[in-house]
């Protein structure tokens, strides 16, 4: 089965518009062990999905943009390993249809199956990509080598999802993504409902909030927000050293340049006597401008040899600071390098242009 894509799907995989979470923690709590979490959370899943303009409900272990680590490992299909680790994600039934997420193939898990702890599984797009068609991946098996104990060592592969954004870190952000079952939510990690709502989510928060609480006031909630908010969080930080960093660069280029003409049009004035006795020997002034431009780009030249690699060296600093980098530095490099190079050709043709004007009587006077 393959649906068919929604209106304005977001690039990021899933939705951020009308679409309400809220963490919980069930450590320390009478609903810890012996199973006793799913029941939590499928009593208050019954509750949320009572509410007033609530269209779906559903809750994960991780939230995209928001968890800091994830549980995974060297998954493959049919026994033969993927090109890269796989994190793992354990969902409740509905999660793709409240998150938005979009089924490309197969099909997501109900609720029976997330009771029983079926050995099922969704995987991305990417995942599936990596061992042939995406089509091809439902039916077949997802395999683990050294399976710990919580991960099923063999799983039919139920659905293929596109991809969804959970990373913010650009060095992790395309890993292979595979969704099984939350048969033991809370286990490794605090989990969290995801509610989709009509209208604004802001406008629902309290209420869902009010409804987990009644089921139990001792548990604690936290991060009771919308994905929007959520979204705003995660990329607050990266835009704010983005912009810093675009504007220090900036300034930094214009020191560099005023820095750069200062100097050589200071070399080049030195040289005012050399351009005398040159003029006096019958150089033209075609060819000593030459010359002098010469000497000025094979300067900066070395400069920029000695400096581009370093900006490299930094992209991998620069990357945890703002989130993610250009594709390629090539364009911005070059634009600064055409800028550095274009001041230095100007400080030193302005000089020479001016000493090429004195007599040179009065050059080969000059000290």
């Amino acid at each position: 089965m393959i649906l068919p894509a929604r209106p304005g799907f977001p690039f990021r995989g899933y939705d951020v518009k009308g679409i309400a979470t809220v963490g919980v923690s069930l450590d320390g709590t009478t609903h810890q062990g012996d199973g006793r979490e799913l029941a939590y959370f499928e009593e208050v899943l019954d509750r949320i999905h009572n509410l007033p303009g609530v269209r779906s409900a559903s809750a994960t272990e991780f939230l995209p943009l928001y968890a800091t680590t994830f549980i995974g490992g060297a998954f493959g299909m049919d026994g033969h390993p993927a090109e890269r680790a796989s994190m793992m994600v354990p969902v409740f039934a509905d999660y793709f249809r409240t998150m938005g997420g979009r089924i490309l193939f197969g099909r997501e898990f109900n609720d029976a199956e997330v009771r029983s702890g079926a050995k099922i599984a969704v995987v991305d797009e990417r995942f599936a990509r990596a061992f042939g068609s995406p089509a091809d991946a439902v039916g077949r098996q997802l395999t683990i080598d050294g399976a710990p104990p919580w991960v099923p060592a063999a799983s039919k592969i139920v659905g293929v999802v596109r991809e969804m954004d959970y990373q913010t870190d650009p060095t992790v952000a395309n890993e292979f993504q595979v969704f099984v079952p939350a048969a033991n939510p809370g286990v490794f990690f605090s989990s969290a409902f995801v509610v989709g709502v009509d209208g604004r989510a802001e406008d629902h928060l309290a209420a869902i909030r009010d409804t987990i609480q009644s089921m139990d006031p001792q548990v604690p909630l936290y991060s009771v927000k919308t994905m929007q908010q959520r979204l705003d969080e995660a990329f607050a930080r990266p835009s704010f050293y983005r912009t810093a960093i675009w504007i220090f660069a900036v300034f930094a280029l214009l020191l560099t340049m005023i820095g750069v003409y200062g100097l050589l049009a200071y070399e080049v004035a030195r040289r005012t006597n050399e351009i005398g006795i040159r003029i006096a020997l019958g150089a033209t002034q075609s060819s000593l401008v030459r010359m002098v431009l010469q000497d000025a780009l094979l300067m900066v030249c070395v400069g920029l040899a000695v400096g581009v690699p370093l900006v490299f060296s930094t992209r991998r600093v620069a990357a945890s600071l703002i989130g993610n980098l250009p594709a390629s530095l090539a364009e911005p490099i070059a634009v600064g390098a055409a800028a550095i190079i274009a001041a230095a050709l100007l400080a030193a043709y302005l000089p020479a242009r001016r000493a090429m004007k004195v007599d040179p009587t009065v050059a080969l006077r000059y000290e």
